[in-house]
């Protein structure tokens, strides 16, 4: 008898169901934070290396040695992440560089608040006791400064850093021994189907990253293009630094328009350009929320708004922004994983979305 129907038959009542979901809670919680120096390079690395799956196989059906098409792909994923990475720096430190020409623009900005207060209060007013020039410049500096570490900060260290590109090669290299290895896992199960979904979540986790790599460039084109148009300066940093953003779910947004709605009203003349800045944010988030998401990422990744965010909360506040990155594709190879079996497709339809064509309603009958 296989413990897997051992299990099956055994009742176990509901408040010892509940002690044991609550201590595997807990185990997942403490090995997420004394494991976060490991577990964020190998799940970083797990989701870049689906993406290279494809250029892989090629490379070795043009008779390339699995080793040398790893290492091929591999290097060509490197040197991509490196230039998109210098570009944004490149356009960092052109930013950090300018906050220094901005002090006088603050004076002007205080006492322009000054004057508004005392035509409409009637009393003489000095605002610059509440807003000091010093404390805006450190703390707009000291923002900007702490994206330049967010990516050292977010993998954990700089081994996290290297042990990336280690993993993936590894990732890659034996990936087909990794697939035999959990259909001996899923022994129980049938192994095609088991291969089935194996392969079914590297495609749907491969969609999204593509899909959202796509949305990513088209958002930074539209931010920029809308930053020009207002004459906004650093418009490129600003546009690259909201496509970023978008990486994370819900609060992403947000945090990208604080930026430059800041600068706008330091550097501006006219209340007109950082409200500019709202209308143009609001109008192409509104764009990619109801039109670029659903048409290029799909339904690859259909998942409960609740269950995400509230994932999306506990794990910021166990490995902080890393967290907001990976969730995602965490949960939607967690959801897949938990419709191989029928005890936890419960589980799996919780972290679903929806679907309000296909949802019936079940009518109880007592026996």
């Amino acid at each position: 008898m296989s413990s897997q129907s051992t299990m099956d038959k055994m009742n176990f009542p509901p408040y010892i169901k509940a002690v044991f979901i609550g201590l595997l809670i807990i185990m997942v919680v403490v090995i997420m934070i004394f494991g976060r120096s490991l577990l964020v390079p190998i799940l970083f690395a797990a989701y870049t290396s689906m993406l290279l799956v494809p250029l892989n196989n090629k490379l070795e059906k043009w008779k390339f040695p699995r080793s040398l098409a790893t290492l091929t792909a591999l290097s060509l994923a490197i040197l991509s992440i490196l230039g998109v990475f210098t570009f944004f720096f490149i356009q960092l430190t052109s930013f950090v560089d300018d906050l220094s020409n901005i002090q006088e623009r603050i004076d002007d900005l205080i006492g322009s608040l000054n004057a508004t207060i005392e035509n409409v209060a009637g009393v003489p007013s000095d605002i610059s006791v509440i807003l000091r020039k010093e404390e805006i410049l450190e703390l707009i500096k000291k923002n900007s400064e702490n994206i330049t570490t967010a990516v050292l900060s977010t993998v954990g260290s700089l081994g996290g850093v290297i042990l990336i590109p280690v993993f993936m090669f590894l990732f890659l290299y034996y990936r087909n021994h990794f697939r035999l290895f959990l259909i001996k896992v899923f022994h129980n199960h049938d192994p095609n189907k088991v291969n089935e979904t194996l392969g079914s979540v590297r495609l749907i986790i491969q969609r999204y990253l593509v899909g959202i790599g796509k949305v990513m460039l088209i958002l930074a084109v539209l931010c920029t293009g809308a930053l020009f148009g207002l004459g906004i300066k650093h418009a490129v940093f600003f546009g690259v630094f909201a496509a970023l953003m978008n990486l994370i779910p819900y609060v992403g947004p947000l945090i990208a328009a604080i930026l430059p709605f800041t600068f706008a009203l330091i550097t501006k003349d006219s209340l007109w350009y950082p409200f500019g800045v709202v209308i143009a944010f609001t109008l192409i988030q509104s764009i990619e929320g109801n039109f670029l998401t659903p048409k290029i990422v799909g339904s690859n990744v259909s998942l409960n708004p609740f269950i995400t965010f509230f994932a999306l909360l506990l794990g910021a506040a166990i490995w902080g922004v890393i967290w907001m990155i990976l969730i995602i594709p965490t949960i939607a190879i967690m959801k897949k994983l938990f419709e191989l079996s029928p005890a936890t497709q419960p589980y799996a339809y919780l972290m679903g979305a929806e679907e309000e064509k296909k949802t019936r309603w079940v009518k109880i009958t007592k026996k």
